[in-house]
């Protein structure tokens, strides 16, 4: 399935070009196992190679990546959706297990609503080429950051990595798919760390909470 989704991204709607690669983006950005430099290397080997000057600037700015980040930017909304509708129950139901309450979450969430210091911070993290957007996502959604601002931090952090990976793609020639698995790797490793130092953050806090338990008791 996904070797077939990526054939049709590769070759049918990234070569359309802006429309086509805001599309793909889209798709690339609910269907959580594609690689994220898919569209962008492809759409700066297509579109970039072969020009120079204001074209090639022109190019990757109105063409990849505004249209890029665009596409990321709301089809990312189907995993902050899951993220803010979901993450208050399962907190709720396993929270206390886990030594994280909704309330430490809300306490959080406030710090987040204050000023504009982690949307930057956010966008900041999505300019990364190697960070995983799809986790960027789920905590954004679960810590409930603001609609509107999660969005203004996405796009402008998904414009500055959409440049530099459809530069890449552009600059690479023929071997841009290794590049685009170059990254994609690093974005997997990268996304396996973040996995286990969550796990040793719960890990620690349960075990802080059944220590408080056996005090109380």
């Amino acid at each position: 399935m996904f070797e077939s989704l990526f054939v049709f991204l590769h070759e049918t709607l990234v070569p359309i070009g802006a429309a086509g690669i805001f599309l793909a983006t889209v798709i690339e950005a609910v269907v959580a196992p594609l690689p994220s430099a898919l569209v962008l290397y492809a759409s700066g080997f297509i579109f970039l190679s072969d020009v120079s000057g204001l074209e090639f600037l022109r190019g990757l700015i109105f063409i990849v990546a505004i249209p890029a980040a665009l596409g990321a930017s709301l089809g990312s909304f189907v995993f902050y959706g899951l993220g803010y509708y979901f993450g208050k129950a399962a907190l709720t139901r396993y929270g206390q297990w886990l030594g994280v309450t909704w309330r430490d979450l809300e306490s959080l969430q406030k710090k987040f609503n204050k000023g504009w210091g982690d949307e930057i911070t956010l966008g900041l993290l999505r300019a990364v080429p190697i960070i995983p957007n799809t986790a960027l996502t789920l905590l954004a959604g679960i810590i409930r950051m603001r609609p509107l601002p999660y969005f203004i931090a996405t796009f402008v952090g998904l414009v500055i990595r959409g440049s530099i990976l459809a530069f890449l793609g552009a600059k690479a020639g023929t071997l841009y798919l290794e590049h685009m698995s170059l990254v994609d790797k690093y974005e997997n490793v990268i996304m396996v760390l973040i996995t286990l130092a969550t796990a040793a953050f719960f890990v620690y806090r349960h075990t802080q909470w059944r220590k408080r338990t056996q005090v109380i008791q």
